[in-house]
């Protein structure tokens, strides 16, 4: 695993958002926006996070923030400003419409990292070359493409070395993207569960999204009793926003951990 000091995060915020109606970048998803959301799933894994857009609204997100060098020339430009500003040789690429990205899916990209120059994700039949590991060695090749007014990502990919990773299933809808208002409804319906311990040994992984549209933490409760019979021989405990809380309490967040009696005290 390449250590976090050889990785610079790049956030790309830089679209039109024409189909969502607003900037995507904005949104509030679990009171955060996109931005924050997916900076702090970058963060674990890299050396500094920055952010790729020419708005200047977007620096209400903290991040340290980056103009196109070639102005409306699309994701490829934006790559390649994060490239340019970049001082490590690999980065972490990550477009500002996957708010349920995670740590433990990244991890896996960076985990395959070799001597190609773009390590990206498959799912299904699609890739995914704006959640991907690109090193700075790129530059010289997207450089050509948009000084040619090439602007398709796919054109830059051609002549690099690419490697494609397959994700597993269970993980497709945290790579989900939210381009439209009924995606984004969509994900409102979501949780993601964390699971830790035995607790990810039971279940076989350690997060995942469930859709839930009750209120409570024991309305959760009762459906992933259901889904993982065993949890009912099993004691845990349930945690958001880092506090413990008990069955009654309200579900407030898009996100519950669930820990071993050991865990958090």
């Amino acid at each position: 695993m390449i250590h976090k000091n050889n990785i610079t995060g790049i956030i790309l915020a830089g679209g039109n958002s024409t189909r969502m109606g607003t900037d995507k970048g904005l949104l509030n998803y679990n009171n955060k926006s996109f931005i924050n959301v997916i900076a702090d799933a970058i963060q674990p894994l890299v050396n500094n996070v920055m952010l790729i857009s020419s708005r200047q609204v977007h620096d209400t997100s903290g991040i340290k923030r980056y103009d196109d060098i070639f102005p409306d020339a699309g994701p490829l430009a934006a790559i390649y400003t994060g490239l340019y500003h970049s001082e490590t040789v690999f980065n972490l690429v990550v477009s500002c419409d996957v708010p349920l990205i995670s740590p433990t899916v990244l991890k896996k990209l960076i985990g395959h990292a070799d001597g190609s120059d773009v390590v990206q994700f498959k799912i299904a039949s699609d890739t995914m070359p704006l959640v991907a590991l690109y090193k700075k060695s790129c530059m010289p090749i997207i450089y050509e493409l948009l000084q040619n007014n090439e602007k398709r990502v796919w054109m830059a990919l051609n002549r690099l070395n690419v490697k494609t990773v397959e994700l597993e299933k269970k993980y497709w809808k945290l790579l989900s993207n939210v381009n439209t208002k009924k995606e984004f409804i969509k994900i409102q319906s979501m949780i993601k569960v964390r699971y830790f311990g035995m607790l990810a040994e039971v279940t076989q992984c350690s997060e995942e999204l469930i859709v839930f549209s009750g209120t409570t933490v024991h309305e959760l409760s009762s459906i992933l009793l259901i889904k993982y019979p065993k949890l009912n021989e099993m004691h845990y405990q349930f945690a958001q926003n880092n506090d413990i809380v008990d069955e009654s309490s309200p579900v407030i967040t898009g996100e519950i951990a669930l820990l071993p009696p050991f865990a958090g005290g």
